[in-house]
């Protein structure tokens, strides 16, 4: 198996390489196995000597299924520390800083973007945020996924494969070393794209429902200041009750929930 040397930045972060494919398919394949095993996994792009492309995958060795599971021995997954949680007050320049991104994705991708809207807090007027801009791109198909994976990659994005939905995948770029701009891909019409903009529009038409998310987002980020995975976890249960009170019913048996990759869900 090569060395973690080749991706410094995964090696430090405590993951250990678990396979080394040339197309992108086998890789998404061997991240939904690790992830039905209960691993952390993390998938990132290589280049050989050779200057062939490489899709690699990896998952946390410190963070396995025994320690999900409270297993002595191994340190819980909140016990790690993250990136700051960091709350911003609403800026009225994010609308325009999605706007100028989101020319630049369309037209990169095309005619595969069926739409690109602004989604997550920043996109909700006068509501506290982390300074990121979460875009969602709607596109007709998940498949290939080389014809929206690779340009935005050349926009700058990295990609971290979402392996709990066969309707998403994360994007994140960073600015001056802090994370600026997410972008998630969705399959049109699929539950993942309803839902991101169901709560937007709900909480844009409810300034009480948004200052009680935003209470509780405060709350959330005092508590866990260096864990973001906790501060996610915490706003699952408020958001899907809003999404499931404007859907109307309760979401389908099986589907996963939000959170658990870089993704950063639910709703920014």
């Amino acid at each position: 198996m090569p060395s973690l040397e080749l991706h410094p930045t995964i090696g430090a972060m405590r993951y250990t390489l678990r396979g080394l494919y040339r197309d992108l398919d086998t890789q998404a394949k061997k991240a939904v196995q690790l992830r039905r095993e209960g691993f952390q996994v993390a998938t990132f792009d290589l280049t050989s000597p050779a200057g062939h492309p490489l899709f690699a995958v990896a998952a946390r060795h410190d963070v396995s299924p025994l320690a999900r599971a409270g297993i002595p021995g191994e340190p819980p997954r909140k016990a790690r520390l993250t990136r700051p949680v960091e709350l911003a007050p609403s800026d009225p320049s994010w609308p325009s800083a999605f706007e100028e991104e989101a020319r630049r994705i369309q037209a990169t991708l095309g005619g595969a973007a069926v739409r690109v809207d602004h989604v997550g807090s920043t996109a909700i007027p006068g509501l506290a945020a982390k300074p990121v801009i979460d875009i969602q791109v709607s596109v007709r198909s998940m498949e290939p996924r080389r014809a929206y994976v690779e340009p935005l990659v050349a926009l700058g994005y990295r990609h971290v494969g979402d392996p709990a939905s066969p309707d998403h995948e994360y994007f994140s770029q960073e600015t001056e070393g802090e994370r600026s701009h997410q972008v998630h891909v969705c399959l049109s019409g699929s539950e993942w794209e309803r839902r991101h903009l169901l709560f937007r529009d709900e909480l844009r038409r409810n300034p009480d429902l948004a200052a009680a998310y935003e209470r509780l987002k405060r709350e959330l980020a005092e508590a866990h200041p260096r864990d973001v995975y906790a501060y996610v976890e915490g706003k699952t249960d408020f958001v899907r009750s809003v999404e499931d009170r404007v859907l109307g019913a309760p979401p389908p048996v099986g589907r996963a929930a939000a959170g658990g990759h870089d993704g950063e869900d639910p709703r920014g």
